[in-house]
């Protein structure tokens, strides 16, 4: 599980790289890589982030009761627990990465929408608000993964069942994410087209 939320990161980052280069080159092709007045801070920027914030902070306080104190947070591939921890601090654990992934998205979206790459224009073939937006949600692919792993071991402890395997969780979000992941691809390569013929 660890190698891979560290390999989402890793695709996090290449993805925002990618963004931005793309971007830069969009705008020095349309000829307004010149303005500097920032884009407004919107909501939607960080939008999922908060939410699956939200939603872990709801999940904590419903099944905070009914846990133990001692909690099975890791599970054999059969699903049988094998390492234990203290429930406050699976708590504190959990929320916090919560927490930082949502600080970073933020702090991801207030240094990109100062840069003057990003101000507003219309001539480019992408909304600087659509790559913002893509931009500020990424983390929240790994907030979903905790998310779904907080539930998990929520259920089991308190309930003593698993919301379904792990393995098919991570098929089903990975097949999901990869196929996202080429869609955009595929809308920036069409709109590029499209820009360098006009």
């Amino acid at each position: 599980m660890v190698t891979i939320i560290a390999l989402l990161i890793v695709l996090v980052a290449i993805f925002v790289g990618v963004g931005i280069v793309l971007y830069r080159r969009q705008v020095r092709q349309s000829g307004d890589g010149n303005k500097t007045s920032p884009l407004p801070f919107r909501w939607q920027y960080i939008l999922l982030p908060a939410i699956f914030l939200i939603i872990s902070v709801i999940l904590t306080i419903y099944f905070s009761g009914k846990l133990p104190f001692q909690i099975a947070y890791h599970f054999e591939s059969d699903g049988t627990p094998d390492q234990w921890a203290i429930k406050q601090f699976f708590i504190a654990i959990a929320l916090g990465i919560q927490f930082i992934l949502l600080l970073i998205s933020f702090f991801i979206v207030m240094g990109v929408r100062r840069n003057r790459f990003f101000t507003s224009t219309n001539e480019a073939g992408i909304k600087p608000e659509t790559m913002i937006t893509l931009m500020g949600n990424l983390p929240a692919l790994i907030q979903l993964i905790l998310l779904f792993e907080m539930g998990d071991v929520f259920s089991y402890n308190a309930l003593h069942r698993h919301i379904f395997p792990q393995w098919l969780f991570l098929i089903i979000f990975l097949v999901l994410a990869t196929a996202a992941f080429i869609a955009f691809l595929i809308i920036i390569g069409l709109k590029a087209i499209r820009q360098s013929k006009m």
